[in-house]
């Protein structure tokens, strides 16, 4: 069995494994590496005066701290310098580990580290423990839900079941659009001029935000996603490009990045774990293009 290490990108998106430089991943003091299973979670309430108990108004997640024990043997002065220069962070980085090697996380080197260290002439043998703390504790897909993996031309095009398998750890298979007849990879396959019914698949095991991209024309257009109970509607389009960003919470114009907010009313979607049940509707539909853009994201 291969020893188990992991990989850094840098700011230009370039993987760096580190198994590449003999650095891997080791053991604690009681003989295991610790993961954090499920990250902390800040709960919002309130007290009321005389009242037994406090009000519940939601919770949000903490960010997640990463301790990996890596150790490195044979490594020398040059690659212990180029060690130094990758593992230094100002910033979250994507890290990917070998179990998981069809997901990323974004973390930050926190705290200093320390090396113990054999020193053998030219090589060291030593043992670092790596801390990094993710702002953002969720797990992401690398590939977008319009992703198709690349095939030859006398390839068949991935099946609706090839997507689910992704989870699965097949890491160059995303979900596209998991569509019935309306649908190709890249959103729908012709001009929508009639209400509609399709499915989304999160292969991940907590909810996507997502971009939602429309173009053409229409009014009172009201996209929803039944198995959350989320719902918006846009009031009137005209020959346009309109991107309901639910990462940023923001509706602009695709052409000049112009806030839209007047036309938009409701929620921004997310994409649940598994298959997601997705109705339009509208008035006088003539639409080029509907996508939904959005990772899996996992706890």
């Amino acid at each position: 069995m291969s020893w188990e290490s992991f990989s850094v990108y840098d700011k230009n998106g370039n993987k760096i494994y580190l198994g590449d430089y003999g650095l891997y991943i080791g053991k604690t003091d009681s003989g295991l590496w610790k993961e954090i299973f499920l990250p902390d979670t800040e709960d919002y309430t309130d007290k009321v005066t005389g009242m037994d108990g406090e009000y519940f108004f939601g919770s949000s997640l903490k960010p997640r701290e990463i301790t990996v024990p890596v150790f490195a043997i044979d490594i020398s002065e040059t690659h212990r310098r180029e060690l130094q220069r990758i593992l230094f962070s100002k910033a979250p980085v994507k890290l990917e580990f070998d179990r998981r090697p069809y997901q990323y996380i974004f973390a930050k080197k926190t705290r200093e580290i320390d090396m113990d260290y054999l020193y053998k002439g030219d090589y060291y043998d030593c043992l670092v423990e790596l801390r990094y703390t993710a702002y953002d504790p969720l797990f992401y897909s690398h590939y977008k839900s319009t992703y198709i993996p690349k095939r030859g031309d006398a390839d068949p095009p991935p099946t609706p079941e090839e997507t689910f398998m992704y989870d699965a750890g097949i890491p160059y298979i995303d979900s596209d659009l998991w569509r019935p007849s309306l649908f190709n990879s890249d959103g729908i396959s012709e001009i929508l001029t009639n209400d509609g019914e399709f499915q989304l698949y999160n292969g991940g095991n907590y909810f996507s935000k997502c971009i939602i991209t429309i173009q053409g024309s229409g009014r009172n257009i009201v996209i929803t996603n039944t198995t959350t109970n989320q719902s918006f509607k846009i009031s009137e389009i005209d020959n346009e490009v309109l991107v309901i960003d639910g990462l940023r919470g923001i509706v602009i114009s695709g052409a000049g990045n112009t806030l839209r907010t007047e036309v938009f009313d409701g929620d921004f979607i997310v994409i649940e774990s598994g298959l997601n049940d997705m109705v339009m509707t509208g008035e006088n539909l003539n639409l080029t293009k509907l996508s939904f853009e959005y990772r899996y994201t996992y706890l």
